[in-house]
């Protein structure tokens, strides 16, 4: 670690291959000087060298400080991409949502699904699996407050004591992506099981969490029209789970919506300004709640599910795990044969 220091601190930049080294050697480190650690990663990020960077850096990285059990500390880190440039693999994504299980930890394991759905990556079965775990359990333990509902508006304000204009370090956003700038974390969570059910296969249980995702996503007009869509052709569309419409209700009620589109003058902009516009207006929250009670009526002469989702959720997680390991194990045996065989042709 200290000739790394000296790299930068006589270059100015670190080679990848030296960080990626160090990487694997992180469960060496005394837990105490993890923030030497950190502070190379944060080196290393702003230098010229870390467009270079290897992603099994990242992976290093991740299993050192499991190894330290020092999980926790990672979340911050893994949470702020710019400065520490941790980029998880399937692998290591499997490995934190298995750690923060075992423990019991569901919020720290849902933060982990977050961050997979900010990098797009539910392709991996085992991966999609523990999120949805994790993201069922979550949310059957804590719906009350991730669906209470809201009396304000909760309007962003400029700081009383601060003057209007401000030095801004970043290009105000006058628009909003909807993925990276969403701060809100009933609507994070909501997107990361948008995500789940829609990379995972056609049956009840991803359908409904697709549907559970968009209501608490508030992304009603996809919602609505999924849902409009079965009532049309039931026959033809995926089933889903009695105890979704609940939830749908449930995230109407608790909708935040805006009062007004804030318009502030060049250099006071604040940076919630954008998420805050992108929302529904009262008007349009209240013809919301109004167009799904005339759906509903509809919606009860339709077919649904009527078992436990939670429970069902659990089987199937078990069983894709099982399933999915054989598959992987089977994947990892071709990979091996497809490298000797390459090594021999070379040879």
């Amino acid at each position: 670690m200290s000739q790394l220091f000296i790299q930068f601190e006589k270059n100015g930049a670190a080679t990848a291959v030296d960080m990626e080294a160090f990487s694997s050697k992180i469960a060496d480190v005394h837990a105490t000087q993890l923030y030497l650690v950190e502070t190379l990663l944060q080196k290393f990020r702003k230098c010229s060298q870390a467009v270079s960077a290897i992603e099994s850096m990242s992976h290093g990285v991740i299993r050192g400080y499991l190894q330290l059990n020092q999980a926790e500390r990672l979340l911050p880190i893994l949470q702020d991409k710019l400065n520490y440039g941790i980029f998880p693999d399937d692998t290591s994504f499997c490995l934190l949502l298995d750690h923060f299980i075992e423990k019991g930890d569901l919020e720290s394991a849902v933060k982990i699904s977050i961050e997979m759905m900010l990098q797009d990556d539910m392709a991996h079965n085992a991966g999609r699996l523990l999120s949805l775990y994790a993201c069922s359990k979550y949310l059957e333990e804590n719906k009350e407050s991730l669906l209470a509902a809201f009396t304000d508006d909760n309007k962003p304000q400029l700081d009383d004591d601060e003057d209007d204009y401000v030095v801004q370090r970043f290009i105000p956003m006058h628009n909003f992506d909807d993925h990276f700038d969403i701060t809100d974390e009933k609507r994070l969570f909501g997107r990361t099981l948008d995500l789940i059910g829609r990379h995972g296969t056609d049956c009840p249980i991803h359908q409904s969490y697709l549907l559970i995702g968009l209501a608490l996503h508030e992304d009603f007009d996809k919602l609505f029209s999924l849902l409009e869509a079965y009532i049309e052709n039931p026959e033809n569309c995926q089933q889903f789970y009695r105890e979704v419409l609940q939830v749908i209700e449930l995230s109407l009620a608790a909708c935040r919506f805006k009062t007004e589109t804030i318009v502030r003058e060049p250099g006071s902009e604040l940076k919630e300004d954008s998420e805050y516009n992108a929302r529904h207006s009262l008007e349009e929250k209240e013809s919301y709640i109004a167009k799904y009670q005339e759906m509903k009526a509809r919606l009860d002469e339709t077919p649904f599910i009527d078992g436990n989702l939670l429970s069902d959720t659990q089987e199937l997680v078990t069983k894709g795990l099982q399933d999915s390991l054989k598959a992987d194990i089977q994947a990892y045996r071709d990979q091996l044969k497809n490298l000797v065989r390459n090594q021999k042709a070379k040879h």
